[in-house]
């Protein structure tokens, strides 16, 4: 059979392959005939949008479970060649943002290019892209919310256990990214010389002096 890419990279990422039977899905997770919830490891879905779910499936999980006791991996639809992963079709369809959060950089490329072929080709979502300047005053508005958001970082900061990326000159009330050190330990990043770059960033929304994303994964943050 011809394994996706995506599907080969899961190999060292996502434990063993098992054949599920779907009951029932919604925008963020699918039931199992056995009455299993499957959550996508590396994709945030957006809007109300789902896509039918053809049998049969493979599920193969991240060994984890997020805070609601769901599994966390991904599924491969149809069998033999046609198999086809749920995340990058998803992600190429522009019904899903990448969400690095669980996985390794590693396990990312081919989710990363089937977002940037979706906005390419403008499909879906990207047919009004979903991007906040970092420049926007009313940023903080959107507190809660994963966004993508893009701008020049102005300055560097850290204190002992974090490191701060300026977008403007008030801290105050300029967007901010806040990564703490101890996550940042074995990173191929030097986030202190970012200064100057324009970047593009994407995690959930906090209100906190201004507009600020947390930043947890190397993946967050896209060089522009």
């Amino acid at each position: 059979a011809s394994v996706p890419r995506w599907c080969s990279a899961a190999q060292a990422c996502l434990a063993r392959a098992e054949p599920v039977e779907i009951a029932s899905q919604n925008r963020t997770a699918i039931t199992l005939a056995d009455g299993r919830v499957v959550v996508l490891a590396a994709v945030v879905t957006v809007g109300d949008t789902a896509p039918a779910l053809p049998q049969p499936a493979t599920l193969r999980s991240a060994d984890q479970q997020d805070r609601y006791g769901r599994i966390v991996g991904d599924l491969w639809l149809g069998a033999g060649d046609t198999l086809s992963s749920m995340s990058l079709e998803l992600l190429r369809s522009g019904l899903a943002l990448v969400d690095p959060a669980v996985m390794p950089m590693t396990c990312l490329e081919a989710a990363f290019d089937a977002e940037r072929e979706a906005e390419a080709e403008a499909r879906g979502l990207w047919s009004d892209p979903p991007l906040a300047s970092a420049t926007n005053p009313r940023l903080d508005a959107e507190a809660g919310a994963y966004r993508l958001v893009e701008g020049r970082i102005i300055s560097t900061g850290e204190t002992q256990r974090t490191i701060y990326l300026n977008f403007g000159r008030d801290y105050r009330t300029d967007f901010t990214v806040l990564v703490a050190k101890s996550d940042a330990k074995g990173w191929d990043v030097d986030l202190q010389a970012l200064e100057g770059r324009r970047v593009r960033v994407r995690g959930v929304v906090e209100a906190w002096n201004g507009a600020m994303i947390r930043v947890e994964h190397p993946g967050q943050i896209e060089r522009r």
